[in-house]
């Protein structure tokens, strides 16, 4: 029986066109009959007066009464009219001449667009009828044409293929293109499904591909993440690139909401109870930040907990709703919390996370090009998720939902430096959800690491991992004098003999692998160094000359 992969849909009056690639590695395209919903609270009327003042307009296929809960805390319902409409824009049109008068646009994220796929069964960038949220990506051969450069200069062209083997094929060459603004030529497009555009002078506007992409405002730049976002959340390909992470962290979410007959609010609810100012003050820290003492250590361990915030928020159902809920009948207080989160159901983010948490983890154990790649695009999504959490303009934001995840947070390191103490451990440096471990520049054991990881999993309830072990650590010192180490920069050679330097962007030189005992030029550099913006060029001077 034939399948068909979802490359991209269009959303045409009364239908859906797909561009699909079929088992057999055919292009097709296919056409379906479907309807946009648009959900509209009545003012000033009943549900059913606002129905049947909908059922008129021409391009409304059907209307239906649906009770909703209403935000913030989702404990009582409202009636919202759900209009199945055939021509989105034109309804779009005439609801903004009614919007506050006769009824109230909701539910405005996801798109329709997003919602038709999901109840078609459409994902994208997966087979027909199946779960986006299968772990498997095993899609057929993905032509792509990837162009870097500059017009009126050298371009450089590479194309390859994407399969369930991972990137194979690849070919690459030079063109000289003379005119300052160029299109690409059209031999160099055709059988391509996909083209990828990085640099200057050039745009999709006139490329003949069925996806055209401009490498702009989402911070995943490789394809198979940007396909994994699309994925999940029934978006194009070409709208997931220009989007920002957190707006597809809110569309994830919007589904999941969706699905519960939660109502998506416009805006974030400020729900948040009067403060005296010494309460700020007490809830208003970030993570817990140390100051190194400068110097260089020898023989350091960095241990990680495993993505955080979003397991903080996952693991103790941390959500807008769930957080100081009035009339709660099973409360809990996690340790470090200074607000109490209700259990009497499962919160909405909480559990989008646990999803997430679940799939990257899975993603990276099973390791593979596809799979890395998937998983580094998930990581961004946990970067964003925290941080969204407490964003001003979230849809599903709470000032004391962020306020808890810091500060379970910070008691979480808390336990970790005392267990590393007990341990015999001195911890010269700590970040967020990063320990520093030194034995006095002895060297640690294997064991004793795996031993140590295991008691600090047991007294946070949290996965640590090993980050790294550092032949030599450095913290450097500070503009500011008496003040210690710089909070956020390190530099270090591992075991391995791989270059570490954080705090400062140099993408050329982070993980080359020195060979074993050519490294005091480059540490000698390293301590000596006291213009963070100088350094990439200087230990790129020393480098070419040490290799």
């Amino acid at each position: 029986m034939s399948r068909n992969w979802t490359l991209k849909a269009d959303f045409l009056n009364g239908k859906i066109k797909l561009l699909q690639i079929d088992s057999e590695g055919r292009l097709i395209e296919k056409e379906i009959k479907a309807s946009y919903p648009f959900f509209l609270m009545p003012i000033d009327r009943t549900p059913e007066e606002l129905e049947q003042i909908l059922i008129q307009i021409p391009f409304v296929k059907g209307t239906y009464i649906e009770s909703w809960l209403v935000p913030p805390w989702y404990n009582s319902e409202q009636k919202v009219v759900r209009a199945e409409v055939e021509c989105a824009p034109c309804f779009l049109k005439i609801a903004k001449r009614f919007e506050g008068i006769i009824a109230r646009r909701v539910n405005v994220q996801p798109s329709s667009k997003s919602l038709v796929l999901e109840k078609m069964r459409l994902p994208l960038f997966h087979w027909e009828g199946e779960d986006p949220w299968d772990i498997e990506l095993d899609p057929p051969s993905i032509r792509v044409l990837h162009v870097k450069g500059k017009a009126g200069k050298i371009l450089l062209i590479s194309s390859y293929i994407i399969d369930e083997d991972g990137k194979s094929n690849e070919d690459s060459a030079k063109i000289e293109v003379g005119r300052a603004k160029a299109e690409l030529p059209e031999e160099l497009v055709k059988e391509h499904h996909i083209v990828t555009i990085e640099g200057t002078g050039f745009s999709c506007e006139g490329v003949r591909a069925p996806i055209c992409l401009e490498r702009k405002g989402n911070p995943v730049e490789d394809l198979v993440g940007l396909m994994e976002l699309s994925r999940l959340s029934y978006t194009n390909l070409r709208e997931t690139a220009e989007r920002s992470i957190g707006h597809i962290l809110t569309e994830i979410e919007a589904l999941e909401a969706i699905k519960r007959k939660m109502m998506v609010p416009p805006f974030r609810h400020r729900s948040e109870k009067w403060r005296t100012m010494e309460e700020f003050l007490e809830a208003d820290n970030g993570g817990l930040i140390g100051l190194p003492k400068p110097g260089i250590y020898e023989n350091v361990v960095q241990l990680d907990f495993s993505s955080l915030y979003p397991s903080i928020i996952a693991k103790f159902n941390i959500s807008p709703e769930t957080v100081d809920r009035p009339f709660c009948s099973n409360e809990s207080f996690p340790p470090g919390s200074l607000h109490g989160v209700c259990l009497d159901s499962e919160g909405l983010v909480s559990s989008v996370l646990r999803e997430l948490v679940a799939r990257r983890e899975r993603l990276k154990a099973e390791g593979n090009w596809l799979n890395s790649r998937r998983e580094k695009a998930l990581k961004w999504i946990m970067v964003a998720s925290f941080g969204y959490l407490g964003y001003r303009n979230s849809r599903f934001g709470s000032l004391a939902a962020y306020e808890s995840v810091v500060s379970i947070s910070r008691e979480i390191m808390r336990r970790a430096i005392m267990t590393s103490v007990e341990m015999g451990y001195r911890v010269i440096h700590f970040i967020v959800d990063s320990l520093f471990l030194w034995k006095h520049g002895r060297e640690i054991d294997e064991t004793d690491i795996a031993e140590l990881r295991k008691k600090i999993e047991m007294e946070t309830k949290m996965r640590i991992k090993v980050e790294a072990i550092y032949s030599f650590l450095i913290f450097p010192m500070t503009a500011t004098k008496n003040i210690g180490g710089a909070p956020n920069r390190y530099y270090g050679i591992t075991k391995e003999g791989r270059i570490v330097i954080k705090g400062v962007k140099c993408p050329e030189i982070e993980g080359i692998l020195i060979p074993r005992g050519k490294e005091k030029p480059i540490i000698e550099l390293l301590i000596s160094n006291k213009h963070p913006r100088k350094l990439c060029p200087q230990l790129s001077f020393v480098i070419r000359n040490l290799l």
